[in-house]
Formats: structure tokens, C-alpha cells, sequence
């Protein structure tokens, strides 16, 4: 993936430009999330963890396009500018609803197990709101081995959030279990 795209992705560049078509903006975004979901290379952690580092900061530092992006990839890689406490406190005080997408998406990407079950507990417990409960399904459904800890957790909480959530959301819920590409664990 990394001899496909790496280059085009360096060519592009992480951060929005004056003159940026929405082509490229959509590009840009497919691209780094392709060689987030799909590759470890250091050049894109760096960049990651540097535009995380920011966004944490200031919300308002990073592009839109790839913020998502940067954030699940610090989380993703243990990066302690995105540790839990700080995504949760910035999560607690995210107006916007982008940013809130932003932060729960980096919450439900931890390669750790006992972090992401952590981050899934939010959802038991309200911290991330019934409506953006899915982008952590997500992003938890994203990576394999954080699709098992999802999975767990959803055989062990599907009853306690079908007593919360609409339908729909748990429709959406169990839907995010057909991206289990081991026929056995689906």
C-alpha cells in the first residue's frame, strides 16, 4: 500500500492548500486513510502525531480533512499527545459536532485492548452521545485485532444498549460487525 500511495500522499500533503479543489480534498483524505488503516509507515505517524499534537491544542489547527485521520493514528500508535484522558476531556468540551466525530473516531482507535474497552465503555455510560456512538464502532471495526475487543464488548453490552438506543442505532451497531472479516468470529 505504502509503494502505491506513499508518494502521492507526500505529493498532496497532509494540510489543505489555497486552491485545493474538492477532488483533492477527497483524495487527500482517501489516500491518508488508506495508509492509516493499512500501513505503519513512519513517515505518516510523524505526521500524525505532530498534527494531533496541535489539534488538541487548538481544534481549529488542523484541517478538517485529515484531522480524523491524525488523531486515530496518534491513538492508534500510543502516542501520548492522544492519550485517553486528554481525547475524553476534549471530548467533554467539543461544541462542535465535527470535532466530537474527530475525537470519539480516535477513541475507538486504540490498538490497546484495555484502552478500547475503556473508550467502548463511554458509550454505556454517556459520555459519547448516542448519535456519535457510531463512529467509535467505526473506528474500532476499522483494524482486526480492535475488531475482536468490539465484538466482545457488543455480545457483552447489545442488551443494555438496545434499552437505550433507537432501532436504527443498533441496527447500526451489529451492521459494524460485517466488516468481521473472520468468518468464524462473525
Amino acid at each position: 500500500v505504502a509503494s502505491l500511495l506513499l508518494a502521492r500522499a507526500k505529493k498532496i500533503g497532509w494540510d489543505s492548500k489555497a486552491g485545493d479543489t474538492e477532488s483533492t480534498r477527497l483524495l487527500r483524505r482517501r489516500i491518508f486513510q488508506a495508509l492509516a488503516d493499512l500501513t505503519r509507515d513512519p513517515w505518516m505517524v510523524r505526521g500524525a502525531i505532530k498534527r494531533a499534537r496541535k489539534l488538541l491544542a487548538d481544534p481549529s489547527s488542523v484541517s478538517s480533512d485529515t484531522a480524523s485521520i491524525a488523531l486515530q493514528v496518534a491513538a492508534r500508535h500510543g502516542e501520548p499527545a492522544a492519550e485517553f484522558s486528554k481525547l475524553v476531556a476534549r471530548l467533554k468540551q467539543a461544541k462542535d459536532p465535527g470535532q466530537r466525530v474527530h475525537l470519539v473516531q480516535a477513541l475507538g482507535s486504540y490498538a490497546d485492548p484495555a484502552t478500547l474497552r475503556r473508550s467502548l465503555a463511554l458509550v454505556s455510560d454517556g459520555t459519547i452521545r448516542t448519535q456519535d456512538a457510531i463512529y467509535i464502532f467505526r473506528a474500532a471495526a476499522r483494524w482486526a485485532d480492535s475488531r475482536l475487543v468490539f465484538v466482545e464488548w457488543l455480545q457483552q453490552n447489545l442488551e443494555e444498549m438496545g434499552k437505550r438506543f433507537p432501532m436504527f442505532g443498533i441496527g447500526r451497531m451489529v451492521g459494524t460487525v460485517g466488516r468481521v472479516c473472520d468468518a468464524a468470529v462473525r
